[in-house]
């Protein structure tokens, strides 16, 4: 039974977790409001979790992509003056958290886990912190 719910628990975490980073990527870009984008970004969406389901490592890919295409348009900003390299630090956070936490051979498979969920949990919150910030320059 615990098995079971292992690989429940992992399939829905990194299904969810890549639907949820596209989704940050596009909130990111802005400007996706109209009826035809939000089309878009939902067939994209699915195609990246679709591609994740028959392609395990596909997803890995994706997600590993995402955080640097995350990464870099925080750091580009929109011009000069909007340039965030705090944010795109942030926003890398994740990359090491998964690369180096999670597997981590020197840490208990306990403590791994919760480091691991720790830095989600403060990568979010910097995420959120990106966002609301953003939206209030634009505002």
């Amino acid at each position: 039974m615990d098995d079971q719910l292992a690989a429940i628990h992992r399939f829905a975490s990194q299904t969810g977790g890549l639907a949820g980073l596209v989704l940050i990527l596009f909130q990111l870009r802005a400007g996706h409001g109209t009826l035809q984008a939000q089309r878009h970004i939902a067939l994209i969406v699915m195609t990246a979790v679709a591609l994740s389901l028959f392609l395990p490592a596909a997803g890995a890919i994706l997600f590993v992509t995402g955080l640097i295409a995350g990464a870099a348009l925080l750091w580009r900003g929109t011009g000069p003056d909007k340039r965030h390299l705090a944010a795109a630090l942030g926003f890398a956070l994740m990359l090491p958290n998964i690369l180096l936490v999670r597997a981590s051979p020197h840490l208990s498979p306990d403590v791994a886990w919760h480091a691991y969920h720790l830095l989600v949990a403060i990568w979010l919150w910097i995420i959120v912190r990106i966002l609301h910030t953003g939206r209030a320059r634009t505002a």
